[in-house]
């Protein structure tokens, strides 16, 4: 059997049609499936000192995650209903995403350590012994619960706002 021997001109051919088709591909993929972006405080990505185009393409891919974003109640109230539920099924990621897509990224080993460090079963001990307290809108599109701790003082203050895309409330502070 002879072996037929390919030219350069063959050789060459095929070595950039496949790195043409790598080159779509990844560029198709990270078009459309942006993944490598962390949504983090605007204020400190302004510090980075981006240009122009990064704070567009900031803003777009937050507005992205905003419309996609299923996570939180129709009220404050349910919202922080489900935020209670996964923290007492001990699902750190799940708790983690009822907060703005800003904060999930920190909140999520906050949580964490919450529960490492016995503050988390302090949190919901509280909670079931004196309830969610009292809400209340603060006038600037936010909404404001305090947790009771011990006599009158207030142990725990979240501060909710509405997703803008969606009709649900998200933690934005605790």
């Amino acid at each position: 059997m002879k072996i037929k021997a390919f030219s350069r001109r063959t050789i060459s051919t095929i070595l950039l049609t496949i790195v043409v088709i790598i080159g779509i591909f990844l560029g198709f993929r990270q078009f459309y499936n942006p993944i490598d972006f962390e949504p983090q405080n605007f204020s400190d990505f302004l510090k980075q000192d981006p240009t122009e185009d990064q704070v567009i393409e900031y803003t777009e891919n937050l507005k992205e995650i905003y419309q996609n974003d299923t996570y939180g109640g129709a009220t404050p109230r349910e919202t922080m209903d489900l935020f209670i539920k996964a923290l007492e099924d001990g699902d750190v990621e799940l708790a983690s995403k009822y907060f703005i897509p800003e904060k999930q990224g920190e909140m999520y080993p906050y949580l964490k350590e919450s529960f490492e460090k016995g503050g988390a079963e302090i949190f919901l001990e509280t909670v079931s012994r004196v309830g969610m307290g009292k809400g209340f809108n603060t006038g600037d599109g936010r909404y404001q619960i305090e947790v009771k701790g011990s006599g009158e003082e207030v142990g725990y203050i979240f501060g909710l706002v509405k997703n803008p895309y969606k009709e649900l409330w998200k933690l934005e502070s605790l």
